[in-house]
């Protein structure tokens, strides 16, 4: 795209280009050529992703969508999603992860689809595939507005596209909040940039609109504060006040009013207070130990971005130890301020190499937990929008040094090339499609992870979920899930003997294994370091009346679970089961009435009403209850 451009000097002085910057060159694409590029780029994205068109809801899906009372709502549940934290659809107002999570976007897209088509997968996973494609076009065009070369725009976006990092942003439909930040701020990016060059209006409008969205898609968003006057810097040559005035103030005004909005609804992001160390990976740490651990993170991130291998849903406790300072840790200290420092030096030169590291380290530096704890050690998703700064790095190398800086559009270099780019992209699409292949469904998914992440306390528990909540809506006679369950949750227990959630599904499992003592033994675990976890004290009742006859106990763990909001049929019925084989037939009446608030039509629950009521000499009361019981199943009437 050929840009005429002044450059804001006085006549007779020489343009001062980096040395290290060759991409100087008048570069001119016909809107056909840009046309059979922008197709193949975005058929080549669509078609990585094929595979996973098919697969089921996996992971967090059910927290966004699945299970989440908001979006199950469809279009009635929209003013929720746009006044509530992300999790509340799914946990309610009390939640136990912390900091504000205010993503209210890709939750409307969730809504709208389930409006329209109902708890179909397949709508899900084609919409993100969709958006992808796109953005990989939005990332061709942005590039090359930036760099004014050709060569370096393709090669960043094809390596962008099949790189196998970002198969949890696209298989992993709750993950379109990534695709849609990035897709937005590239939007608005792009806007920007062309304002400058027309002066017109709607380009600024529709630019800050954009950023505006992409902040409403996921905080991250924020980085673009810095990479869109980078980039208008770099490609206009406009003065450094011109740009902060036209171009950052203007975005830093949409950021406050974004924040104040937020801060309004959900709190401030990030959370420090919480002490479970499976939500704030770095509790308890010395701060040196602390950022040692980070640094040595980031280095695993970079290495992630050469050699994407192996990938994994989960990286938390205690897959990547604390650890205190060494060789390795300073080395990526080093290499990492200082590409920060000669990126912030070079691109006062109007660098693009310094704009690439900036694109790299920006959003990185949010999600590293360097600044607050996002809840998280690490995780692919998470390096989302800092591969592109990695990849037009690499682009930039590329043309220099085997295209020899080339930016004019000739068949030749494009298969040229090519041909330099096809043993990356057949080795990162294979991976992709490959890993792909794991996101069919948790039970594919939590299977290979737990191979590739074997100290994930946190990925032995959903393995082990996953496996037990089959068991529970399938044959109960496959009792083999229920062992195999069994065994991942005592595995995760091993890694941390605090992780309560894994603690009360252990107890679960013993539960349906029939050995009440083990049951027993690990849900009050769970109550000595949560003692307020309602679920624990339903379950608890349950089992003390069913397996150890002690209804004072069971009556005690009931009362304290409903006291505790957990009103549900099983609870009162469990409730008016204890009190009537205690012998307090009035307490029994009442529960059982309750519990039949929840079933009116359970036939075993005014069965049991019905003998409640005659122990009562309430004769007539109780023949209605049994005649009811008997019409809803023909054989309580024999």
């Amino acid at each position: 795209m050929g840009n005429k451009r002044k450059s804001g000097k006085s006549k007779g002085e020489k343009s001062k280009i980096s040395p290290i910057n060759p991409l100087h060159k008048t570069n001119s694409v016909t809107k056909k050529k840009s046309f059979f590029f922008f197709f193949a780029l975005f058929l080549f994205s669509i078609l990585l992703y094929s595979n996973t068109i098919n697969h089921r809801y996996t992971f967090d899906d059910s927290i966004v969508i699945t299970e989440n009372e908001f979006t199950q709502k469809g279009f009635s549940g929209i003013p929720d999603l746009l006044s509530k934290d992300m999790f509340v659809g799914m946990y309610g107002e009390q939640l136990e992860v912390t900091g504000g999570r205010y993503r209210p976007l890709s939750l409307l897209t969730f809504a709208i689809e389930y409006e329209l088509f109902g708890n179909k997968p397949m709508v899900g996973h084609l919409s993100n595939i969709l958006l992808y494609g796109i953005l990989t076009v939005l990332l061709f065009i942005a590039i090359q507005l930036i760099s004014n070369n050709i060569y370096v725009a393709l090669i960043a976006t094809m390596l962008f596209a099949s790189h196998p990092i970002h198969t949890e942003v696209v298989a992993n439909i709750k993950s379109r909040d990534e695709i849609l930040c990035l897709l937005l701020a590239l939007s608005s990016m792009i806007f920007i940039i062309k304002f400058q060059a027309s002066r017109s209006l709607f380009f600024i409008i529709i630019g800050l609109f954009c950023f505006y969205l992409s902040l409403l898609a996921k905080e991250t968003a924020v980085s673009f504060l810095i990479l869109t006057p980078a980039a208008v810097f770099i490609q206009s040559r406009k003065s450094l006040k011109q740009v902060i005035l036209k171009t950052f103030f203007p975005l830093l005004a949409v950021f406050v009013i974004y924040f104040v909005i937020r801060a309004s609804l959900v709190g401030m992001p990030g959370g420090s207070d919480s002490s479970d160390i499976m939500e704030n990976p770095f509790f308890g740490s010395e701060s040196m130990a602390k950022y040692s651990t980070i640094f040595h993170i980031l280095g695993k991130y970079f290495m992630l971005m050469i050699f994407p291998h192996p990938l994994s849903s989960d990286y938390s406790f205690n897959q990547i130890p604390i650890r205190n300072w060494n060789i390795e840790s300073i080395f990526w200290l080093v290499l990492y301020t200082s590409a920060l420092l000669l990126s912030v030096i070079f691109i006062f030169r109007r660098n693009l190499i310094a704009f690439s590291i900036l694109f790299y380290l920006v959003p990185l530096s949010i999600t590293s937990n360097l600044f607050f704890n996002i809840g998280a050690p690490m995780g692919e998703r998470f390096a989302f929008m800092s591969s592109v700064g990695f990849c037009l790095i690499i682009a930039i190398l590329i043309n220099r040094y085997a295209l020899a800086g080339a930016s004019v559009i000739s068949n030749k270099l494009l298969i040229r090339t090519l041909i330099i780019l096809a043993p990356i992209m057949l080795i990162y699409s294979w991976k992709t499609i490959d890993r792909n292949k794991d996101w069919y469904n948790n039970l594919s998914l939590f299977s290979s992870d737990i191979k590739t992440v074997p100290n994930s306390a946190k990925v032995h528990y959903y393995y082990g979920n996953t496996l037990q909540n089959r068991y529970l809506s399938g044959n109960k006679k496959e009792k083999e899930k229920i062992i195999e369950a069994n065994k991942a949750f005592r595995k995760s227990v091993m890694i941390n003997p605090k992780f309560h959630w894994a603690l009360y599904n252990l107890g679960l499992t013993y539960k349906h294994l029939g050995n009440g003592d083990s049951a027993i033994f690990y849900l009050e675990k769970v109550l000595e370091i949560n003692p307020t976890h309602i679920a624990t004290q339903g379950v608890l009742g349950s089992i003390y009346g069913q397996y150890k006859q002690n209804y004072a106990k069971a009556i005690q763990y009931l009362e304290k679970s409903i006291e505790y909001g957990d009103l549900n049929k099983s609870n009162f019925h469990n409730l008016a089961i204890a009190y009537a084989l205690s012998g307090n037939y009035g307490s029994a009446e009442l529960n059982f009435k309750k519990a039949i608030q929840y079933a009116p039509n359970d036939a075993r629950l005014n069965y049991e009403l019905g003998i409640t009521l005659q122990n009562l000499d309430k004769q007539e009361e109780a023949q209605k209850y049994l005649e009811k019981a008997a019409k809803l199943d023909q054989n309580l009437a024999k």
